[in-house]
C-alpha cells in the first residue's frame, strides 16, 4: 500500500540534488542549487542586514534563504530586500544571484511585483496562503539582471485567476542544464478554477512537472489542458470528476498521479490518450478513488500499449464480479502491471485470486 506523503518542506529540503524521485508512490521535487545556462550565478552567501521585516538566513553551501511572510508586508520592503541581497554579495548587473528559498507566504498584499526576482536563481519560491492575492505584475527591465529562473514555484490558496496572472509567467525560464531532471515545478494548491491558468503558464515550454492540487477543474480536463508542454514527466491533479478525450494523447512523460479524485468507471474517456505514445512506460496512480470496476476498453489498452506500464488502484470500492473477468483471464500478462485491486466484496482478496470472478 503507498503512503501518500508530500515532501515539500522549508526548513528540512536542503541535502539533495535536484531531482524528482516516487518516495512511496509519490513524486516528490527536492531542489539544492545548481548552474544554469548563460551567465553563471553568483552565489548569495552574504545575508544583509536591514531588510526588516523581511529576514535572511544563511544556509552553508545552499546560499541563503529570504522570508518576507510578515502580514504588514509591503512590495518596498522586498524590493529593498533583494536589492541588498544583491548589494553585500557583490551582484554587478547582468549578472544572477542564487538565492536558496523566498517565502512571500501569509501575507497580506493584493498584488506582487514580480521586478525584484529579475536575474534571481531560485530553488523554491513560495507564495501561498495569500487570501487577498489578485495579481502578479511585472514592472521595470526584466533585462537589466534576466529572467527568473525557478526550480519549484508555489502559488496556491489564493484567488488569483488568469486574469490576474496574465502574462507573468513569461519571465520565468527554467533554464536548468546540470540535471535530467525536473527544469521547473509548478504547484498550484486551491485555486478555483485552475484550468483557466493553463493559457497563462503556456510560455513555461520547460515545464516538467505540473501540480494542481485541491484545485476546482470545473468541466473536468481536456485535451487542450495539457498541449504545449514538450518536456513535462510528471502531472498530479485532484478534484477531478471527468477525464475527456484524448487529454493525455501528447503528454510524453512517465508519472500520472491522479489520487484523491472523485474518479469513476464512467469518468475516463475510453480514448483518452493513457496509452500513447505507446513506446513510453507510465506509472497511472489511480488511488483513493471511486472504481468499482475497471472497464476493459479503458485499462486493456494502457496494459497493452508497454509490459512496464503499471496502475496502483489503493483504496478502490472494486467489486468483484464477472466484469473483471477479462482481467483475471489475462493473470500472467497483468498481474505484476495491476497493482493493489483489491475487491471490497470479498475480504479484501486481490482480483486475481477472487473466486467471484469467473
Amino acid at each position: 500500500m503507498e503512503i501518500f506523503s508530500r515532501v515539500v518542506l522549508f526548513l528540512c529540503v536542503i541535502g539533495s540534488l535536484v531531482q524528482t524521485n516516487l518516495v512511496d508512490g509519490k513524486s516528490v521535487s527536492v531542489s539544492v542549487g545548481g548552474a544554469f545556462a548563460g551567465e553563471p550565478p553568483i552565489e548569495a552567501k552574504n545575508c544583509p542586514t536591514g531588510i526588516s521585516p523581511c529576514l535572511c538566513e544563511y544556509w552553508g553551501d545552499y546560499g541563503i534563504g529570504i522570508s518576507c511572510q510578515r502580514a504588514a508586508m509591503t512590495q518596498s520592503a522586498i524590493d529593498h530586500a533583494f536589492s541588498e541581497v544583491r548589494r553585500v554579495n557583490g551582484v554587478p548587473e547582468g549578472r544572477r544571484v542564487s538565492v536558496f528559498i523566498f517565502d512571500l507566504s501569509s501575507t497580506q498584499m493584493t498584488q506582487f511585483d514580480l521586478a525584484p526576482l529579475y536575474g534571481v536563481q531560485l530553488n523554491s519560491f513560495y507564495i501561498n496562503y495569500n487570501y487577498n492575492l489578485t495579481k502578479l505584475v511585472t514592472s521595470g527591465n526584466p533585462e537589466d539582471y534576466g529572467s527568473i529562473e525557478a526550480f519549484n514555484f508555489n502559488l496556491g490558496d489564493s484567488p488569483i485567476n488568469q486574469a490576474g496572472i496574465g502574462d507573468a509567467f513569461k519571465y520565468f525560464s527554467g533554464e536548468m542544464t546540470d540535471f535530467a531532471a525536473s527544469d521547473l515545478e509548478l504547484n498550484l494548491n486551491s485555486i478555483s478554477g485552475a484550468e483557466e491558468l493553463l493559457p497563462g503558464i503556456s510560455s513555461l515550454t520547460k515545464l516538467t512537472s505540473l501540480k494542481f492540487t485541491e484545485c476546482n477543474i470545473t468541466g473536468g480536463l481536456t485535451s487542450s489542458h495539457l498541449k504545449g508542454f514538450p518536456m513535462l514527466q510528471t502531472i498530479e491533479l485532484n478534484e477531478l470528476t471527468e477525464i475527456g478525450e484524448n487529454v493525455f494523447q501528447s503528454f510524453d512523460g512517465k508519472y500520472i498521479f491522479l489520487n484523491d479524485n472523485n474518479l469513476n468507471e464512467t469518468s475516463l474517456h475510453p480514448n483518452s490518450g493513457l496509452a500513447q505514445p505507446a513506446g513510453r512506460a507510465k506509472e497511472l496512480y489511480l488511488s483513493f478513488n471511486k472504481f468499482t470496476t475497471l472497464p476493459e476498453e479503458v485499462f486493456a489498452p494502457f496494459l497493452d500499449a508497454n509490459p512496464d506500464n503499471v496502475v496502483f488502484l489503493t483504496s478502490n470500492p472494486l467489486i468483484c464480479d464477472k466484469r473483471l473477468s477479462w482481467i483475471k483471464s489475462r493473470r500472467e500478462d497483468f498481474e505484476s502491471m495491476v497493482i493493489s485491486a483489491n475487491c471490497e466484496n470479498d475480504e479484501g482478496h486481490n482480483v486475481f485470486d477472487s473466486d467471484l470472478i469467473p
